[in-house]
């Protein structure tokens, strides 16, 4: 098999793996984030999501779990 043919594959590939997540991300979103920073991630009584740094919100999301940061809902 050529590279080419698989380079193709495994960029095929990676594209599907891609929508997943985005996918499966929009569903955790919805189901436990979405009721208190809204739909667009801009809510006025909570931290704005919208427009932040995928790193900024893991590393938030990760303190949260390991109760480094804390706050009564979260």
């Amino acid at each position: 098999m050529s590279k080419s043919i698989i380079l193709l594959a495994v960029s095929c590939l990676l594209c599907f793996a891609s929508a997943r997540a985005e996918q499966v991300g929009a569903q955790i979103y919805d189901s436990q984030c979405k009721s208190c920073h809204g739909s667009e991630g801009s809510a006025l009584d909570t931290p704005i999501l919208h427009g932040q740094e995928p790193a900024y919100i893991v590393k938030s999301l990760l303190a949260f779990k390991k109760e480094i940061r804390k706050d009564q809902i979260m």
